[in-house]
């Protein structure tokens, strides 16, 4: 069959051929959609992005437990004159500074703990000329054993430091002992004892 022109009366959308006289490309009705193809594979990562804006401050913690305010500070400045028993001598402590949570009593030679817990003591004693005798803090009138320095020799200074636990109600005193006889503490700082809660 031949076309001279176009003929509307055969465009039917599923008729062959096509409409058009000089077009024999076959016409049909397309078919159902096929199904989704598979997933491709994940691209490469972007760049990092910029960094955003600070965030708000968070709100104030609650305040921590201190207990560096359980500490004392005790020295002895005047060149005092000591008697050094082989039993011991408490040396007089007047001199405080720094006094919170222990009681001194009237001769300042023993300090009351008024809290219990773990605590750092350190003393020095310093005297214008030595004998060959010993040093220590007591604990209640009996000695804490690593507070104890000893010399064989004529020293005249003597230093510990140490940590201890302590009870509330615990007397404490920085003793010289060991010899029977008179030493002169040095001007300045002759003797000092701290003693400072830790927990």
């Amino acid at each position: 069959m031949h076309y001279d022109e176009y003929d509307d009366s055969c465009c039917d959308p599923c008729s062959m051929p096509s409409c058009h006289p000089y077009d024999y490309t076959p016409c049909c009705c397309p078919g159902p959609r096929g199904p989704h193809g598979f997933q491709g594979p994940t691209g490469a990562t972007g760049p990092i992005g910029n960094t955003g804006p600070t965030g708000n401050t968070g709100a104030t913690g609650p305040t921590g437990t201190s207990v560096i305010t359980n500490a004392l500070s005790a020295l002895n400045i005047s060149a005092a004159t000591v008697s050094v028993t082989s039993d011991g001598t408490n040396i007089p402590l007047p001199v405080q500074p720094y006094i919170n949570g222990f009681m001194a009593n009237a001769s300042n030679t023993q300090f009351t703990v008024n809290q219990t817990g773990t605590y750092f003591i350190s003393y020095v004693i310093k005297m214008t000329s030595g004998l060959p005798m010993s040093s220590r803090v007591t604990r209640n009138g009996t000695p804490i054993l690593n507070s104890i320095s000893t010399s064989s020799t004529s020293s005249n200074e003597y230093s510990v430091s140490f940590m201890q636990s302590l009870t509330a109600g615990d007397v404490l005193s920085l003793q010289i002992y060991g010899v029977n006889g008179t030493v002169t503490l040095q001007s300045g700082t002759g003797a000092s004892l701290n003693i400072v809660r830790i927990a």
